[in-house]
């Protein structure tokens, strides 16, 4: 009985420390041509459980597949790849785990960014018009 309870436990813990990525995210520079995956992934030592491997894909087709011997970090780490792709291309992810599942993300080449303003100095007028606004507002208070 006490075998059949260690083997048991051993299974168990296994599977527990076996896990796919929590996390990857990708970011294009259209300019540069520069993928960059971020990954993910908390492990105990990185040279015996990693993300052994990385597939990238531009709308639909295979144009990375990368292997790795161990991940540079215990947590999280990035790779950086060269990547032609244009304008509408759907960009995938896939990174594997060498003892269990797999993360991915899609991006879309050229997908607005929410956080940013399309105007080129947009910024520098709106803080321009603000300080010549509050230089009127305070001349005209001074005035009797």
């Amino acid at each position: 009985m006490m075998i059949l309870a260690s083997a048991t436990f051993l299974l168990y813990t296994g599977t527990v420390e076996a896990h796919p990525p929590s996390d990857v995210s990708i970011d294009y520079d259209i300019a540069d041509e520069e993928l960059t995956v971020s990954i993910t992934h908390s492990v105990g030592d990185p040279q015996s459980h990693y993300i052994y491997n990385v597939v990238v894909e531009v709308d639909g087709d295979t144009v990375i597949d990368q292997d790795y011997q161990e991940q540079p970090d215990d947590t999280n780490f990035q790779y950086t790849y060269d990547l032609v792709a244009g304008p509408g291309s759907v960009i995938e992810v896939t990174a594997y785990c060498n003892q269990a599942g797999s993360g991915s993300d899609t991006f879309e080449v050229g997908e607005e960014n929410d956080d940013e303003d399309d105007t080129p100095g947009f910024a520098l007028i709106v803080s321009g018009v603000a300080l010549v606004s509050a230089v009127l507002i305070y001349d005209k208070k001074k005035r009797p």
